[in-house]
């Protein structure tokens, strides 16, 4: 694997190392190659090698580069999961019954569950909680010392009665999962002892993201001087504040383990060097970004424009320029600081017949698990190509994974292809009773769940579970006006994102790339929120302040030839955002 001069001196450390690393560094290929180099020190010892993320598709991206460059059978050294996967495989779950609260058990609560849901439903009416708030409930845990942290716009009394609720009924959340990790951990020492015998190495990717509970897990394993920890990550692009992270987290880290931190990857091979200096001048770094990509001499500047309405500025601006310089629709990124301009935007898209994905786009919520299924599936039905086949087989694991709480590699073995070939079996037996995608969903989530059931991967209750997400997809598609003309191979639009423009947050948007950029709602009030200024605590309201510059840094760091920001006078009281004077593009309106 080749890799610049800068990647490999810290590939080659031998000691803790803490990496800091610039947006379009490679820090992916920089990990994977790590873990190869790691895997040389334990494969003639019971050792292993622990890869953490803190996303789902983080987890996925390494596991599918490593199946491409790892030898046969090398899979037995190393695990690559979620920091959630890793404490509940590792810590919760074989040791949960040490602890009072759960001797007789526990139940992992997501959001999609009817009991969580109804708790939810009970707070938020109590304590007048707006709707649009809800989600917010998945980001309520218990830091290490068992206060209680709320995200914006729950009320801590409001939390601290959920986490009461989650004790008395013996359930924990994905968030309290790591609260929970770290209390057995403290009273028994000996489980973090044998993690550490465990494991060599522990690689951990985006560590700005980390909470509080996160990094006393891993000190409570460093603690015994066994374990090499190689941390990467980018305090510029800590954004995570409303879920504890902190831009300072990796530097603290570095000094309690004595982490090399001379390494630092500097070279952006994304972006073109227009935008890495408007990126630069919103936070600068030492030493500062470079561009050295394929991209690098690019001519076009970044710019930023004053419009009507946003609509107006995507379709008359944004978008002309990405069909001049031919950059194909699943290139094209249109971020936001928050998803409801999104939701209005991909409407209005639509309407002028572009292909889009993201908030609005689907007739369903994405959040129903049956439907990262449904997708590929529908893709495949229309094109059984080889690389869609694919793409449904790691739809299944990740299903899988969310329904068990456990990494299901024997998807990717020989009995797993063999299982995803019934399922597209079943999937073309389905169609040909009805291709109406309601119909279609009802017949197919219930033959592929009892194939599920059959071949012993999945028990009655989640048998259930899949069911059920698909009829919450049908009930939703038949809220929409034009239900009956949506078919089944509609659903797979959703699974080709080379052939849509992509709506999302820009907090979804980190660890993406586009070559076209555009950022809308760049106002001041929302870039950064209006409610920043109204905390009265100054040093809270400046850390808020600068998380918002960071979300700025993020979005035009996405881009790699174009990058427009959008702010609209819809309101005659909009200003454009203070980072859009700060980037030096103020000029350009």
């Amino acid at each position: 694997m080749s890799l610049t001069s800068e990647q490999r001196a810290a590939v080659m450390e031998n000691g803790h190392v803490c990496l800091v690393s610039c947006p379009g560094s490679g820090k992916t290929r920089v990990i994977i190659s790590k873990l190869l180099r790691c895997i040389e020190d334990v494969r003639n010892t019971a050792r292993r090698v622990a890869c953490i993320t803190h996303t789902n598709a983080g987890a996925e991206e390494i596991e599918s580069r490593l199946r491409r460059t790892a030898f046969s059978g090398e899979d037995e050294f190393y695990e690559v999961s979620t920091i959630h996967a890793f404490a509940l495989q590792n810590i919760y779950r074989p040791f949960h019954k040490r602890l009072p609260l759960f001797a007789s058990g526990f139940t992992l609560l997501t959001s999609d569950d009817e009991l969580f849901q109804l708790k939810r439903a009970e707070l938020m009416l109590r304590y007048q909680i707006r709707a649009f708030n809800a989600d917010q409930f998945d980001g309520i845990y218990r830091m290490p010392d068992s206060s209680v942290f709320v995200p914006d716009g729950i009320p801590l009394s409001a939390g601290e009665e959920w986490c009461r609720w989650l004790d008395d009924s013996a359930f924990t959340t994905l968030g309290d999962l790591v609260y929970h990790s770290c209390l057995i951990l403290d009273r028994f020492p000996f489980i973090a002892s044998a993690l550490a015998s465990r494991f060599a190495w522990l690689l951990v990717d985006e560590f700005q993201d980390s909470s509080a509970g996160q990094i006393h897990l891993f000190k409570a394993i460093c603690a015994f001087q066994r374990t090499k920890f190689f941390c990467v990550g980018d305090p510029n692009q800590s954004i995570y504040g409303f879920a504890g992270a902190s831009p300072d987290l990796l530097r603290e880290f570095a000094l309690h383990v004595g982490a090399n931190t001379t390494h630092s990857l500097t070279g952006n091979f994304r972006s073109s060097q227009l935008i890495v200096e408007a990126a630069e001048r919103l936070c600068p770094t030492t030493p500062s970004m470079q561009a050295v990509g394929e991209y690098r001499a690019f001519q076009i500047a970044p710019k930023s424009q004053v419009v009507a309405n946003l609509l107006d500025g995507v379709v008359n601006h944004f978008l002309p320029e990405v069909a001049a310089l031919d950059v194909p629709f699943g290139k094209v990124a249109i971020l936001a600081p928050w998803w409801l301009s999104l939701f209005h935007l991909a409407r209005g898209l639509r309407s002028h017949g572009f292909p889009v994905i993201g908030p609005g786009a689907r007739p369903y919520k994405r959040s129903l698990l049956f439907s990262h299924l449904a997708e590929p599936l529908g893709a495949y039905l229309e094109s059984p190509e080889p690389e869609i086949a694919f793409a449904v087989q790691k739809a299944l694991f990740f299903v899988l994974t969310q329904l068990t709480n456990e990494p299901r590699r024997e998807i990717f073995s020989y009995s797993g292809r063999v299982l995803v070939c019934e399922i597209l079996q079943e999937s073309f037996r389905a169609k040909t009773r009805t291709s109406l995608a309601v119909d279609w969903l009802r017949v197919a989530a219930s033959s592929i769940s009892s194939l599920l059931a059959e071949s012993r991967i999945l028990g009655a209750a989640h048998h259930r579970s899949l069911i059920e997400s698909a009829e919450g997809m049908i009930a939703d598609i038949m809220e929409r006006d034009n239900w009956a003309e949506l078919t089944v191979e509609d659903l797979g639009i959703f699974a080709r994102p080379t052939e849509c423009i992509q709506l999302m947050t820009i907090h979804r948007s980190k660890g993406r790339e586009f070559e076209a950029v555009a950022v809308v709602d760049a106002q001041d009030g929302r870039l950064p929120h209006f409610s920043v200024n109204n905390i009265t605590d100054p040093v809270l309201r400046q850390a808020r302040y600068d998380e918002s510059r960071r979300l700025a840094y993020v979005a035009a760091t996405r881009a790699m030839r174009v990058l427009m920001l959008f702010w609209d006078t819809s309101d005659h009281r909009n200003r454009p955002s203070p980072f859009i004077q700060e980037m030096g593009l103020l000029e350009t309106m």
